[in-house]
């Protein structure tokens, strides 16, 4: 196996894990969650950004989600705030409602 190969299949190993433990986010919003794994929080809050500007409504709360969580680690709480209430809106107001999805906005706001 050439180096090309093992980080190919590093890759899809790494996005087959983080499916099973996201499994209501999309493809879209793992990417942006691996910049935030890695710790590169402004490429994650800009890809999120633009994301959001083009986003479908499935996915809209997740964006705003991992917006929060870009915001959160920076420090800027009040703007982590705002992004965690309407992710938790949009959470809430879905048909069904995402139970899990809403109680890790909810474990992020803190008590």
């Amino acid at each position: 196996m050439n180096l090309s190969t093992q980080g190919q299949q590093i890759t899809k190993d790494f996005i087959e894990l983080i499916q099973n433990e996201t499994e209501e986010m999309s493809i879209s919003i793992i990417l942006g969650k691996l910049f935030y794994d890695l710790c590169e929080y402004d490429k994650s809050q800009k890809y999120f950004q633009r994301l959001l500007n083009d986003s479908n409504d499935e996915d809209r709360a997740w964006i705003e989600f991992s917006i929060g969580k870009t915001h959160h680690m920076k420090d800027e709480w009040d703007q982590a705030r705002e992004y965690y209430d309407r992710a938790y809106e949009h959470m809430i107001k879905t048909k069904p409602a995402r139970m899990k999805g809403a109680a890790q906005v909810l474990q992020n706001i803190g008590p």
